[in-house]
């Protein structure tokens, strides 16, 4: 009877369906199939196809696998082609890229097959985007805290972030630091001018604090008055302020020996009419298209003299600066 089961005195079939699955078959490692019915598939031992011959499979293309069952030592011939069961090179045509291999940094290659190139990392210890590019480290991919990949101008002094190639010396003043980095101490670009209100550029191109009343200059920048007659730091120049507006007269003066100016003086000479409060360095001038004396408050330019050029005024109360009839002086009928 072609239709007809056969009873077997033998049971423990874990998969009566397929004949090549029952106790005692032959199970395949790392299948996924449990063929000898034990519970579990068999694992057996991976070798990888090893081309360049450094101990290293391509473990990563599943083509180049073998799954033996027995244990055939660490290199095999096998199909014609070294197998080893250390896996993990990622380039399996060059024997000197493998893992543990010795990683050269900044040549694009990942020889250790870690997933980056070895990268050399320069100090910036005081993070002013400077590295001193005698202390480095080597990383993979990504340089640590403060260390940069970027080789920049040395930093002469990685452990203050006011010294540096790009600092300006002269905006930190007399510190006894070479700030920019050039090997000398306190100096400046220009010689013979004044840096600010404190410090002069001397003839020798060094920093150096201004001198006080009835010392000795060769130049008004050295005094802190400004003033340098008959090669003496004479007083200080106050300038009339008839408008009290903050802005002095040039053409109307006094001296003191003091920084302190009189009452009705200010020591400058900014203001170019000093009958007049509202007209000085601050004052703002409006655009006055439509010639009606009130200005666009949008089209303004901030100067002591009226620009050139087109009518400026000082009103910016104009809501339509191309219809003289409209502003705030119309009587709306």
């Amino acid at each position: 009877n072609a239709t007809a089961k056969y009873n077997t005195i033998q049971g423990g079939d874990c998969n009566d369906s397929n004949n090549s699955i029952h106790p005692g078959a032959s199970d395949i490692p790392n299948n996924g199939v449990d063929e000898d019915c034990n519970g579990s598939d068999a694992t057996g031992y991976s070798y990888y196809k090893d081309v360049d011959n450094d101990g290293y499979g391509d473990s990563f293309n599943v083509s180049n696998g073998y799954v033996s069952q027995t244990y055939n030592g660490t290199v095999m011939l096998y199909n014609g082609s070294n197998y080893t069961e250390t896996g993990g090179d990622c380039n399996d045509t060059s024997n000197v890229t493998h893992p543990g291999a010795t990683d050269i940094p900044n040549n694009g290659i990942d020889e250790n097959c870690n997933g980056y190139d070895n990268i050399t990392c320069y100090a910036d210890l005081d993070n002013d985007n400077y590295t001193n590019n005698t202390n480095t480290v080597y990383s993979d991919g990504t340089c640590p805290t403060n260390y940069s990949n970027s080789n920049t101008t040395p930093d002469c002094n990685d452990n203050d972030s006011t010294i540096n190639p790009g600092a300006n010396e002269t905006a930190y003043g007399i510190n006894g630091k070479d700030n920019d980095c050039d090997s000398v101490v306190d100096n400046c670009p220009t010689s013979n001018l004044s840096i600010n209100n404190a410090i002069y550029c001397n003839a020798s191109s060094q920093m150096e604090q201004k001198k006080n009343f009835n010392t000795t200059c060769s130049g008004s920048y050295e005094c802190l008055s400004n003033n340098c007659t008959s090669e003496k730091c004479a007083g200080y120049l106050c300038y009339v302020d008839a408008d009290s507006d903050g802005f002095g007269n040039a053409a109307n003066y006094n001296v003191s020996n003091t920084s302190l100016c009189p009452a009705g003086y200010v020591n400058n000479s900014n203001d170019c009419n000093d009958n007049n409060a509202s007209i000085n360095p601050n004052t703002v001038w409006y655009a006055d298209n439509d010639n009606d004396g009130y200005g666009n408050a949008t089209t303004n330019v901030t100067n002591c003299t009226k620009p050139s050029g087109g009518n400026w005024v000082l009103s910016n109360k104009d809501c339509n600066d191309n219809n003289l009839h409209v502003n705030p002086g119309v009587t709306e009928k």
